[in-house]
């Protein structure tokens, strides 16, 4: 193996941690971008049903990486972790090929916890829509810790239930957390309680709507809220909003395709301002 794409596990993975167990999939994932002389290193360590693809790189010097989860959906009991680390002067956008199904669970519940670090670098995180099915019991746990020079951009979109099979969200328990450092200062946090149904209908919970979506780009000039309006001015499915140099933009609907529509129109529209580069697709996007 090429030991520019490999990185020892250890103090990230305890000893004696089994892939699988009875309680469910035990799998870690270390991702770590370096600056090389013409284009991002890429370097990583895996345990268990988590792994990337051999990097990509569409236009020089930024790695494409595309994330797998080869079992497909994610089930009670599975303990999950992807730590994802940019260094100076390296750039990373990472993805995935498809959406991650978190499935019906007998009680016990799926915990995934992703840690990712801008160290100098640029880091632009765009995994595919989170679905979750009826019956799902999961905890999703995201910190992103960046600088305010660093350029970041980062999306969640998360799908309840799934309307295409006629298949509603009526049981279960989805927590999902987002806290966002900022020079060590905590500058976003974004929690969401999801349990049982009649939540998905409250004026506190996402008022009939199933899909729920969140990005962040940053820094950007207070001014970019204006632009990113304009941009989407007849979705009515989306807000924006400015935190000091961080633009949010939200989306609050039923489609999934709709909310990553959007978001690809405003990473499209910012990106040359915040890293000084045009927008490029990964190609997985178009398959």
């Amino acid at each position: 193996m090429d030991l520019r794409y490999s990185q020892s596990v250890q103090g990230l993975i305890p000893a004696g941690t089994a892939a699988n167990s009875e309680e469910g999939w035990q799998a870690k994932l270390h991702c770590q971008f370096d600056a090389g002389p013409n284009k991002t290193i890429v370097r990583r360590s895996h345990v268990g049903p988590l792994s990337v693809q051999r990097p990509f790189y569409p236009e020089g010097d930024v790695a494409h990486v595309y994330m797998l989860h080869p079992p497909g959906g994610v089930v009670g009991g599975d303990q999950l972790l992807v730590d994802v680390q940019v260094n100076a002067n390296a750039a990373g956008l990472l993805t995935t090929p498809g959406a991650t199904k978190f499935y019906r669970t007998d009680g016990k519940r799926a915990c995934v916890k992703q840690r990712l670090a801008n160290q100098g670098g640029s880091l632009e995180w765009f995994p595919q829509e989170n679905i979750f099915f009826d019956g799902a019991n999961v905890k999703l746990d995201t910190q992103v810790k960046t600088s305010s020079s660093s350029p970041l951009a980062f999306w969640e979109i998360n799908c309840f239930g799934r309307r295409a099979g006629n298949l509603p969200f009526k049981r279960g328990s989805i927590v999902t957390k987002l806290s966002v450092y900022r020079d060590s200062i905590l500058t976003l946090l974004d929690r969401f309680v999801l349990n049982d149904g009649a939540t998905l209908t409250r004026s506190t919970g996402l008022r009939a709507n199933t899909v729920s979506g969140l990005m962040l780009l940053s820094p950007l000039p207070a001014e970019s809220v204006d632009a990113a309006r304009s941009e989407l001015s007849n979705e009515s499915a989306f807000c924006m909003t400015c935190i000091d140099d961080m633009l949010l933009v939200r989306y609050l609907g039923d489609s999934a395709e709709h909310a990553k529509a959007g978001f690809v129109k405003i990473w499209t529209q910012q990106r040359m301002g915040l890293s000084k580069r045009k927008a490029c697709a990964p190609r997985i996007w178009l398959t």
